[in-house]
């Protein structure tokens, strides 16, 4: 059962202070789609500027203002979708002004703003069943190429029959926090990369960016569809128990999260 927490919440934009530090240059390059959603980018900074590769919004917004950003809120793109980022910081800025700078950028050239929430919420822990695990570990391709993708198919009965392969743990827990519109977090203690199949009903209506953000994210139905899943198309806490051998435990915490309320894929140019 879903449960309501007191939240406080505090309202901001990313760029709040006026006249704030800023960059000398920026240039920002969208790279598109990661289909590997969880996969780390590389992060390189000093007193001279940034030099970020093959990294998404929420981390960069996390870098800015160090909280954690929720994944179960906020558009999906930030984390769906991968930029470069080069920034050279003015004559005699120090290091201490970068998340000032930071934030900065991210205001103006992705229109990014958030606000913070603090208090008790319910998460979800993704761990191993008594059973034990029914995913296939994953092997690369030629060359030790990374391989990750997820095709998921609409069924009759109302259903999604999902084929992934190459995910993680972590991956998998950012895109079921999406799905199931609440946090799950990565607590199998297992490592490396599985492929798997499994069939479930969705639970939430048809969200934006389709199959962007890893393997449970893909294909909902209309919310005013009222349609009514099938014996053959169990809901998602019990088709990974059954079918992949994962459960999903749910346990409160007291903790500060930051909430996006806008952040444009696509950049300006300022």
């Amino acid at each position: 059962m879903e449960r309501t927490l007191p939240v406080l919440v505090t309202v901001f934009c990313l760029a709040s202070a006026a006249g704030a530090q800023e960059f000398e240059t920026v240039t920002v390059k969208p790279l598109g789609i990661q289909p590997c959603p969880g996969l780390d980018g590389e992060f390189h900074q000093d007193e001279s500027g940034i030099s970020y590769r093959n990294v998404r919004l929420a981390d960069v917004i996390e870098k800015a203002d160090g909280v954690a950003v929720e994944p179960a809120e906020g558009p999906v793109s930030i984390w769906a979708r991968r930029y470069d980022i080069d920034a050279k910081t003015p004559r005699g800025a120090e290091f201490g002004q970068m998340p000032a700078m930071l934030r900065k950028m991210l205001s103006d050239r992705f229109h990014a703003a958030v606000h913070e929430s603090s208090g008790e919420r319910e998460e979800l822990s993704l761990k191993v069943s008594k059973g034990g695990l029914k995913m296939r570990p994953h092997f690369p391709g030629r060359g030790g190429k990374q391989d990750c993708g997820a095709i998921a198919m609409p069924k009759a009965g109302v259903g999604v029959h999902l084929d992934a392969r190459g995910f993680s743990m972590k991956q998998v827990a950012l895109s079921l926090s999406y799905r199931l519109g609440q946090s799950v977090l990565d607590k199998t203690g297992k490592d490396g990369r599985y492929d798997f199949t499994v069939e479930y009903y969705p639970p939430r209506p048809s969200l934006p960016m389709i199959g962007e953000m890893g393997p449970f994210v893909g294909l909902g139905y209309p919310e005013r569809a009222q349609l009514t899943p099938l014996d053959r198309y169990p809901a998602i806490p019990d088709a990974l128990e059954d079918q992949l051998g994962l459960k999903l435990e749910p346990h409160v915490t007291s903790r500060t999260a930051l909430i996006v309320d806008r952040a444009d894929p696509e950049p300006s140019k300022k």
